[in-house]
């Protein structure tokens, strides 16, 4: 591996990949990208916003991208391997996340099966499920809860029902 991407979102969760990408980027030589993705908050689209929402929406934007430098720069400063961080700003997290994979040309994306929002009620969360379901790169996937703090999923539980499964 040459190029390696991890997504985070701030959370220890989806810093669980850290000690592993810091590993194989000294093992194979290889460049670390740590990236996050600010999203833009969310506000009522049924009218032009007003001067004054546009402000806030300005300023909310603006505080969530020096929080997330200052995180990234933090995260990295732990890393003994080279690595550059990225800040991008979306409506659309996953979308950009898959975007940077590509303009980067990275060969492994390391992720953890969970974000701040996870659910242990399912195996991967929705960012992870997406690069699953859709991306044309080879993942890497920490698995950030016990195998046995994973819930059952539905097709799991009828399976286990049946006889013979």
């Amino acid at each position: 591996y040459t190029r390696i991407l991890a997504p985070l979102d701030g959370s220890q969760r989806a810093e669980c990949v850290l000690a592993g990408i810091d590993h194989l980027a000294g093992y194979y030589d290889a460049a670390i990208y740590l990236v996050h993705v600010v999203r833009r908050p969310e506000m009522p689209r049924n009218m032009p916003r007003t001067e004054k929402e546009e402000e806030l929406y300005a300023e909310v934007t603006a505080r969530n991208r020096t929080v997330a430098r200052a995180y990234l720069e933090q995260v990295q400063g732990r890393l003994t391997n080279k690595s550059t961080v990225r800040l991008e700003e979306s409506d659309d997290a996953t979308y950009a996340l898959h975007e940077l994979a590509e303009e980067y040309a990275v060969d492994l994306v390391v992720l953890g099966a969970h974000g701040y929002s996870g659910s242990p009620k399912w195996p991967y969360g929705s960012v992870t499920t997406s690069f699953i379901t859709y991306s044309s790169k080879p993942l890497l996937i920490v698995q950030d809860i016990a195998p046995s703090e994973i819930e059952p999923t539905p097709a799991q539980k009828a399976a286990r029902q049946k006889a013979g499964h």
